[in-house]
């Protein structure tokens, strides 16, 4: 009947230091253990230092993307 495997992302500025960040990598490393497919997208380079610890069944993709905060989209 297909793959019922839950898979969720979250969607970033950067895997800072910040408090959202933390909370992410703690939600995530639950539904990790659960059996969910987790990926944590982030607009920040791949070099970019990551302050919390992500378990590494985590998907982390970095694209390297400016993040602007005082721009707009149009």
């Amino acid at each position: 009947m297909g793959d019922k495997t839950m898979r969720v992302a979250f969607v970033l500025a950067s895997l800072g230091p910040g408090g959202a960040e933390r909370v992410i990598s703690l939600i995530a490393a639950k539904w990790i253990a659960h059996g969910w497919e987790v990926s944590v997208i982030a607009f920040d380079a791949p070099d970019a230092p990551v302050y919390h610890n992500f378990d590494p069944r985590v998907r982390l993709v970095r694209l390297n993307l400016p993040t602007d905060s005082g721009s707009r989209m149009a």
